[in-house]
């Protein structure tokens, strides 16, 4: 059984995807910066303590496990905190990606980078991989310099690009996620503000991970994928289509824009994603929002 490593271990990628791992074959190992806190919850799998800008910690945590591909998830994610502090955003996002990618280099473990479709501006939308990334936001920026690094460098071929688009999946222990920010504050019986002018490919965590997995198995290193969902839609639409087949009231769902917000950071149209590549390279398709809202409700009951 290969051991898969995710860095990033309480994040909502990261809890959400270990079980589909799990499906898929692999001893899954956790590792974040707050392991007792992982490791509290009931049936969590192996979860060690990292803090990522320490290369010295990287290369011994990942001399210890010895795993057979790292899964980077680990990152400084929130938009709004990224554009408030480019500082950090650096340290954390691209020199502590480096110090994961040079200790998989130097062990030849496969690394699989966990970027974003916020490596488009959102002029056009149907974003391909060869299409211009030019993010307009400091956390795309970041993630960007990763994937020019791991391009241009000749020194290791093992390692892929994932551009995932905006990820579904049921809350964690830690966070709401999404839709359960807004679903959630429904059943609490509070308004939710929702954009109609922003589109996004949302794509759900588990297919994210049969697609990394995909990835792994086919050997596709060397290359950006896109990962996103099966539709394109604005976020009033995905929140209203989950509500009915929840049988949650939408009443509480308030349409707004972007430009109604001032103090929101993350103002793109339409950064909806083209899988293509990886649906001619694999197996892998995306599973439509109905049955994927079936399948959350379901594991939620």
């Amino acid at each position: 059984m290969p051991t898969l490593l995710i860095t990033g271990g309480s994040g909502f990628f990261a809890w959400n995807a270990w079980r589909e791992f799990t499906e898929c074959g692999y001893k899954v190992v956790l590792t974040s910066r707050m392991p007792a806190k992982v490791a509290s919850i009931p049936g969590a799998p192996q979860t060690v303590g990292l803090e990522i800008v320490d290369q010295a910690e990287v290369a011994a945590v990942l001399s210890s496990v010895r795993p057979d591909v790292v899964v980077h998830a680990g990152a400084l994610a929130q938009p709004s905190e990224c554009e408030s502090n480019h500082l950090r955003t650096r340290e954390v996002n691209v020199v502590g990606s480096s110090n994961v990618f040079s200790v998989c280099t130097a062990l030849g473990v496969p690394f699989i980078f966990m970027s974003t479709d916020l490596v488009y501006d959102g002029s056009k939308g149907n974003y391909s991989e060869d299409d211009d990334a030019h993010p307009a936001l400091e956390y795309g920026r970041s993630k960007r310099e990763l994937e020019v690094a791991l391009s241009k460098q000749q020194l290791f071929p093992l390692w892929s690009i994932v551009r995932s688009s905006l990820m579904f999946d049921n809350p964690t222990p830690w966070n709401e996620g999404y839709p359960g920010f807004a679903s959630e504050a429904l059943l609490r019986g509070e308004e939710t503000s929702l954009f109609t002018d922003q589109y996004r490919t949302p794509v759900y965590v588990k297919d994210v991970a049969r697609g990394i997995d995909s990835i792994v198995k086919g050997n596709l290193y060397g290359q950006v994928f896109n990962i996103g969902g099966p539709e394109r839609v604005n976020r009033v639409d995905f929140v209203r289509r989950y509500c009915r087949v929840a049988g949650i009231d939408e009443s509480g769902i308030r349409e707004v824009s972007q430009q109604d917000m001032p103090d929101y950071i993350a103002k793109v149209a339409d950064v909806s994603l083209n899988s293509r590549r990886l649906m001619q390279q694999s197996d892998w398709r995306p599973t439509p929002l109905l049955a994927a809202f079936e399948s959350m409700l379901q594991e939620y009951a």
